[in-house]
């Protein structure tokens, strides 16, 4: 292993795998620390059972040996240690991580752990995977197959947070619910940001009904907050013609795109070609209400 994380980070391959995995071993608080590079120690636990989520290809069944193990560097403290990722024996995650480059005939196989996508995922098929019944049509292979099959159908299905704001469908790789809401007449995009493998959203819904109940309130204030931060740089952006007033700067934001994250700070993202050449207009706002940043981004 290099000396340096970078070095440690080349022995794996570049191309990622999405895998559920049933942790067997993680040391009781899954932590076995071993140096990686300054300030930064490599941590390990081990699953005895995968399916890899594209392909269906099945790991730690049928008697093949289990030492799969899953590994990240984690940042030591100096009274302590604080891990990223903990993982709880026997239960089952869906991962995403990059494969070791085998560097000779290891009897085991080692894996870096990029993202925790899902927690405590309930699959009872993959928990029996140990042993198939026979199938009366073609036998093990075959109701092995049917399996995979339903178990890669399950981990696709949507999910879908029905509110009386609209309905808001879970986006995995961006870790977001997305949906759409009425905005004063038009439909305005939502994206309600969650940590890594939740599926509810709970605080930021509730952010975003506050927000709505007062609507036409917060749709003035937001837009009274660009213009007092932004007015003069547009001004200074226009080539010709009359300077634009507060009143006319704020009617030319329009509506915006709506994030609210997992702490009910929400940002609202304006597009418009007519102020800044094409350029977004972003507001964040704090949990409290507090607008905190006018930026030109994009």
């Amino acid at each position: 292993m290099g000396s340096d994380r970078e070095e440690y980070m080349k022995e794996f391959n570049p191309e990622p795998l999405e895998l559920i995995v049933r942790i067997s071993w993680c040391g009781g608080k899954g932590e076995l620390r071993l140096p990686v590079a300054n300030h930064f120690c490599k941590v390990r636990a081990r699953f005895d059972r995968a399916l890899d989520v594209r392909t269906g290809e099945l790991t730690g069944v049928e008697n093949e040996a289990s030492y799969h193990w899953i590994t990240w560097p984690e940042p030591e403290k100096r009274f302590g240690f604080q891990r990223d990722h903990k993982f709880k024996v026997g239960a089952l995650y869906r991962v995403l991580v990059r494969e070791y480059i085998p560097q000779g005939e290891e009897k085991f196989r080692l894996y870096y752990l990029e993202q925790v996508l899902e927690r405590n995922v309930k699959e009872p098929l993959l928990e029996s995977l140990g042993s198939f019944e026979q199938h009366p049509d073609g036998g093990i292979r075959k109701a092995k197959k049917e399996r995979l099959e339903r178990i890669k159908a399950e981990h696709r299905k949507p999910v879908v947070i029905r509110h009386a704001l609209g309905e808001f469908t879970l986006d995995r790789s961006y870790h977001w619910f997305e949906g759409r809401i009425d905005y004063l007449g038009e439909e305005c995009l939502v994206h309600l940001e969650v940590r890594e493998g939740e599926t509810t959203a709970e605080v930021q819904l509730n952010k975003l009904s506050e927000l709505c109940e007062e609507l036409v309130n917060w749709d003035k204030r937001v837009k009274a907050y660009a213009s007092d931060e932004l007015l003069e740089t547009a001004n200074e952006w226009r080539e010709e013609g009359s300077e634009l007033t507060r009143e006319q700067f704020s009617q030319e934001l329009g509506m915006p795109m709506i994030t609210v994250d997992a702490d009910g700070r929400v940002k609202a993202v304006f597009e418009n070609d007519a102020i800044f050449g094409g350029h977004f207009i972003v507001i964040d706002m704090e949990e409290n209400g507090e607008f905190t940043r006018a930026e030109i981004e994009g």
